[in-house]
Protein backbone atom coordinates (compact mmCIF):
# COMPACT_ATOMS: atom_id res chain seq x y z
CA UNK A 1 0.00 0.00 0.00
CA UNK A 2 1.65 3.68 -0.88
CA UNK A 3 0.50 6.88 0.43
CA UNK A 4 2.05 9.28 -1.59
CA UNK A 5 2.46 12.21 0.46
CA UNK A 6 3.96 11.54 4.05
CA UNK A 7 4.87 13.93 6.58
CA UNK A 8 8.76 13.26 6.38
CA UNK A 9 9.65 15.36 9.03
CA UNK A 10 7.55 14.11 11.38
CA UNK A 11 8.94 10.49 9.94
CA UNK A 12 12.20 11.13 10.27
CA UNK A 13 12.30 11.15 13.79
CA UNK A 14 11.83 7.68 13.74
CA UNK A 15 14.92 6.49 11.68
CA UNK A 16 18.00 7.25 12.75
CA UNK A 17 19.82 7.92 9.58
CA UNK A 18 16.52 10.10 8.38
CA UNK A 19 17.16 12.26 11.42
CA UNK A 20 20.64 13.22 10.79
CA UNK A 21 19.65 15.05 8.17
CA UNK A 22 18.75 18.74 8.37
CA UNK A 23 14.93 19.73 8.50
CA UNK A 24 16.29 21.48 5.34
CA UNK A 25 17.79 19.04 3.48
CA UNK A 26 14.50 17.16 4.74
CA UNK A 27 12.00 19.46 3.30
CA UNK A 28 13.36 19.45 -0.48
CA UNK A 29 13.74 15.24 -0.20
CA UNK A 30 9.66 15.39 0.11
CA UNK A 31 9.22 15.60 -3.22
CA UNK A 32 11.30 12.58 -4.06
CA UNK A 33 9.66 9.90 -1.31
CA UNK A 34 7.02 8.07 -0.37
CA UNK A 35 5.67 6.26 2.10
CA UNK A 36 4.88 2.58 2.03
CA UNK A 37 2.95 0.09 4.19
CA UNK A 38 4.43 -3.40 3.91
CA UNK A 39 3.09 -6.42 4.77
CA UNK A 40 5.19 -9.50 6.31
CA UNK A 41 6.76 -11.78 3.41
CA UNK A 42 6.55 -8.44 1.08
CA UNK A 43 9.56 -8.31 -1.32
CA UNK A 44 11.72 -5.06 -1.11
CA UNK A 45 14.58 -5.82 -3.26
CA UNK A 46 15.68 -8.83 -4.94
CA UNK A 47 19.30 -9.95 -4.77
CA UNK A 48 22.01 -8.02 -7.26
CA UNK A 49 19.15 -5.87 -8.68
CA UNK A 50 20.12 -2.02 -9.45
CA UNK A 51 19.33 0.02 -6.76
CA UNK A 52 16.61 2.71 -7.89
CA UNK A 53 15.37 3.67 -4.26
CA UNK A 54 16.70 3.26 -0.86
CA UNK A 55 14.22 2.17 2.09
CA UNK A 56 13.85 3.71 5.60
CA UNK A 57 11.96 1.58 8.00
CA UNK A 58 9.88 3.34 10.64
CA UNK A 59 8.38 0.33 12.32
CA UNK A 60 9.02 -2.04 9.85
CA UNK A 61 11.85 -4.72 10.76
CA UNK A 62 13.61 -5.98 7.13
CA UNK A 63 15.36 -9.13 6.91
CA UNK A 64 18.56 -9.34 4.13
CA UNK A 65 18.93 -12.93 2.63
CA UNK A 66 22.41 -13.43 1.12
CA UNK A 67 22.41 -16.05 -1.99
CA UNK A 68 24.85 -18.90 -2.92
CA UNK A 69 25.58 -19.60 -6.31
CA UNK A 70 22.88 -22.94 -6.24
CA UNK A 71 20.28 -20.24 -4.89
CA UNK A 72 19.87 -21.00 -1.58
CA UNK A 73 19.04 -18.44 0.63
CA UNK A 74 20.38 -17.53 4.36
CA UNK A 75 19.52 -14.41 6.11
CA UNK A 76 23.07 -12.11 7.29
CA UNK A 77 21.05 -9.04 8.40
CA UNK A 78 18.21 -7.09 10.20
CA UNK A 79 17.29 -4.06 9.70
CA UNK A 80 14.63 -2.18 11.64
CA UNK A 81 14.40 1.90 12.31
CA UNK A 82 18.15 2.24 13.24
CA UNK A 83 19.56 1.49 9.33
CA UNK A 84 18.26 1.66 5.74
CA UNK A 85 17.56 -0.90 2.90
CA UNK A 86 20.41 -0.58 -0.29
CA UNK A 87 23.10 2.08 1.57
CA UNK A 88 25.82 1.09 -1.11
CA UNK A 89 23.39 4.38 -3.60
CA UNK A 90 24.65 6.57 -1.17
CA UNK A 91 28.13 5.94 -2.33
CA UNK A 92 27.39 5.99 -5.98
CA UNK A 93 27.27 1.54 -5.83
CA UNK A 94 24.72 0.43 -8.35
CA UNK A 95 24.05 -3.02 -6.79
CA UNK A 96 22.94 -4.29 -3.56
CA UNK A 97 24.04 -7.86 -3.16
CA UNK A 98 20.41 -9.08 -0.88
CA UNK A 99 17.24 -10.21 -1.10
CA UNK A 100 15.18 -7.81 1.16
CA UNK A 101 12.22 -9.20 2.77
CA UNK A 102 9.75 -7.62 5.12
CA UNK A 103 9.45 -9.90 8.38
CA UNK A 104 7.56 -7.32 10.61
CA UNK A 105 4.83 -5.43 8.73
CA UNK A 106 4.83 -1.67 9.40
CA UNK A 107 5.69 1.91 7.14
CA UNK A 108 8.49 2.36 5.16
CA UNK A 109 9.80 5.42 3.84
CA UNK A 110 10.97 5.30 -0.09
CA UNK A 111 12.95 7.41 -1.61
CA UNK A 112 15.05 8.22 -4.74
CA UNK A 113 18.40 6.80 -5.04
CA UNK A 114 19.42 10.38 -6.77
CA UNK A 115 18.40 12.21 -4.01
CA UNK A 116 19.68 10.70 -1.42
CA UNK A 117 23.78 10.67 -3.25
CA UNK A 118 23.15 14.84 -3.31
CA UNK A 119 22.71 14.70 0.64
CA UNK A 120 25.70 12.44 1.02
CA UNK A 121 27.68 14.52 -0.60
CA UNK A 122 26.66 18.16 0.70
CA UNK A 123 26.03 16.85 4.53
CA UNK A 124 29.57 16.14 6.07
CA UNK A 125 27.70 15.67 9.27
CA UNK A 126 25.33 13.18 7.61
CA UNK A 127 28.64 11.29 5.82
CA UNK A 128 29.45 10.39 9.22
CA UNK A 129 26.34 9.22 10.30
CA UNK A 130 25.66 6.68 7.35
CA UNK A 131 29.73 5.42 7.54
CA UNK A 132 29.39 4.77 11.82
CA UNK A 133 26.03 2.68 10.01
CA UNK A 134 28.28 0.39 7.74
CA UNK A 135 30.48 -0.02 10.49
CA UNK A 136 27.91 -2.06 12.62
CA UNK A 137 25.92 -3.41 9.50
CA UNK A 138 29.53 -5.14 8.39
CA UNK A 139 29.64 -6.31 12.26
CA UNK A 140 26.73 -7.84 11.85
CA UNK A 141 26.93 -9.28 8.65
CA UNK A 142 30.63 -11.21 10.03
CA UNK A 143 28.79 -12.08 13.31
CA UNK A 144 26.35 -13.62 10.61
CA UNK A 145 29.08 -15.78 9.17
CA UNK A 146 30.37 -16.90 12.76
CA UNK A 147 26.90 -17.73 13.97
CA UNK A 148 25.45 -19.46 10.70
CA UNK A 149 28.72 -21.90 11.17
CA UNK A 150 28.89 -22.44 15.03
CA UNK A 151 26.24 -21.99 16.94
CA UNK A 152 22.80 -24.31 17.31
CA UNK A 153 19.54 -23.37 15.73
CA UNK A 154 18.31 -23.31 18.90
CA UNK A 155 20.84 -20.62 19.94
CA UNK A 156 20.29 -18.49 16.45
CA UNK A 157 16.59 -18.64 16.75
CA UNK A 158 16.88 -17.35 20.45
CA UNK A 159 19.12 -14.71 18.99
CA UNK A 160 17.02 -13.75 15.99
CA UNK A 161 13.98 -13.27 18.66
CA UNK A 162 15.81 -11.24 20.71
CA UNK A 163 17.66 -9.07 17.48
CA UNK A 164 13.84 -8.33 16.24
CA UNK A 165 12.56 -7.08 20.17
CA UNK A 166 15.36 -4.81 20.23
CA UNK A 167 14.23 -3.41 16.86
CA UNK A 168 10.46 -3.50 17.40
CA UNK A 169 9.88 -3.72 21.56
CA UNK A 170 7.40 -6.29 20.43
CA UNK A 171 7.23 -9.41 22.52
CA UNK A 172 4.61 -11.20 20.01
CA UNK A 173 5.08 -11.71 16.34
CA UNK A 174 3.28 -13.11 13.55
CA UNK A 175 5.66 -15.44 12.26
CA UNK A 176 5.37 -19.03 11.01
CA UNK A 177 8.00 -21.70 11.25
CA UNK A 178 8.28 -22.21 7.48
CA UNK A 179 9.26 -18.13 7.72
CA UNK A 180 11.80 -18.78 10.21
CA UNK A 181 13.23 -21.92 8.61
CA UNK A 182 14.16 -19.56 5.78
CA UNK A 183 15.42 -17.03 7.83
CA UNK A 184 17.94 -19.50 9.33
CA UNK A 185 18.64 -21.53 6.63
CA UNK A 186 17.55 -24.86 7.55
CA UNK A 187 14.29 -27.05 7.08
CA UNK A 188 11.43 -27.04 9.37
CA UNK A 189 11.38 -29.61 11.10
CA UNK A 190 14.55 -28.15 13.02
CA UNK A 191 13.17 -25.39 13.35
CA UNK A 192 10.21 -26.55 15.05
CA UNK A 193 12.27 -28.54 17.56
CA UNK A 194 14.27 -25.64 18.46
CA UNK A 195 10.71 -23.77 18.71
CA UNK A 196 9.74 -26.61 21.22
CA UNK A 197 12.36 -26.69 23.34
CA UNK A 198 12.40 -23.19 23.89
CA UNK A 199 8.78 -23.37 24.58
CA UNK A 200 10.05 -26.06 26.61
CA UNK A 201 11.92 -23.81 29.06
CA UNK A 202 8.93 -21.22 29.17
CA UNK A 203 11.03 -18.71 27.16
CA UNK A 204 8.60 -18.45 24.19
CA UNK A 205 4.92 -19.44 23.82
CA UNK A 206 3.31 -19.98 20.07
CA UNK A 207 0.15 -20.71 18.43
CA UNK A 208 -1.40 -20.60 14.65
CA UNK A 209 1.35 -18.49 13.32
CA UNK A 210 1.97 -16.15 16.43
CA UNK A 211 4.99 -16.23 18.59
CA UNK A 212 5.10 -14.87 21.92
CA UNK A 213 8.69 -13.79 23.93
CA UNK A 214 7.72 -14.99 27.63
CA UNK A 215 10.65 -14.63 29.33
CA UNK A 216 12.98 -11.87 27.83
CA UNK A 217 15.73 -12.16 29.88
CA UNK A 218 16.00 -16.06 29.58
CA UNK A 219 15.43 -16.09 26.34
CA UNK A 220 18.43 -13.36 25.95
CA UNK A 221 20.96 -16.07 27.94
CA UNK A 222 19.75 -19.11 25.48
CA UNK A 223 20.98 -17.32 22.43
CA UNK A 224 24.74 -17.12 21.50
CA UNK A 225 26.85 -14.62 22.18
CA UNK A 226 26.73 -12.86 18.69
CA UNK A 227 23.68 -10.96 19.84
CA UNK A 228 25.76 -9.37 22.64
CA UNK A 229 28.56 -8.42 20.02
CA UNK A 230 26.30 -6.90 17.18
CA UNK A 231 23.87 -5.25 19.85
CA UNK A 232 26.77 -3.67 21.44
CA UNK A 233 27.76 -2.30 18.40
CA UNK A 234 24.04 -0.58 17.63
CA UNK A 235 23.89 0.46 20.90
CA UNK A 236 26.93 2.59 20.51
CA UNK A 237 25.77 3.58 16.94
CA UNK A 238 22.37 4.95 18.75
CA UNK A 239 23.78 6.99 20.98
CA UNK A 240 26.62 8.42 19.05
CA UNK A 241 23.34 9.08 16.54
CA UNK A 242 21.50 10.57 19.82
CA UNK A 243 18.63 8.56 18.61
CA UNK A 244 17.54 7.61 22.41
CA UNK A 245 13.85 7.30 20.65
CA UNK A 246 15.05 3.45 19.47
CA UNK A 247 13.56 0.49 20.86
CA UNK A 248 16.51 -0.83 21.71
CA UNK A 249 16.75 2.21 24.38
CA UNK A 250 13.83 2.06 25.51
CA UNK A 251 12.80 -0.12 28.92
CA UNK A 252 14.44 -3.09 30.52
CA UNK A 253 15.61 -5.97 29.13
CA UNK A 254 17.75 -4.81 26.00
CA UNK A 255 21.15 -5.15 27.27
CA UNK A 256 21.07 -8.24 30.23
CA UNK A 257 23.37 -9.90 32.38
CA UNK A 258 24.51 -12.98 30.47
CA UNK A 259 25.62 -15.85 32.10
CA UNK A 260 29.06 -17.18 30.66
CA UNK A 261 28.09 -20.80 31.12
CA UNK A 262 27.92 -23.05 27.87
CA UNK A 263 26.97 -20.06 25.70
CA UNK A 264 29.26 -20.53 22.70
CA UNK A 265 29.05 -24.15 22.94
CA UNK A 266 28.47 -25.50 19.37
CA UNK A 267 25.59 -27.67 20.48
Amino acid sequence: MFREKPQLLSLSAHNALLAGISKERLRILASRCRMLEMESGSVLHEWGQPIRHLYFPIDAVISLFASSPDGGLIEAAIVGCEGVIGWPAAISQSKFCFRAVTHVRGTIVQVEESAIQKIFYQERSWRLIVAAYIHVFTIQLAQSAICNNQHSVERRLARWLMATKARTGLTLFPITHELLSEILGTIRPVVTVAARSLKKKRLIHYQRGNLTITNPAGLANAACSCYDVVHGELGAFLMLCKFTSHPFLRGPGLALPRTEKGRDEKR
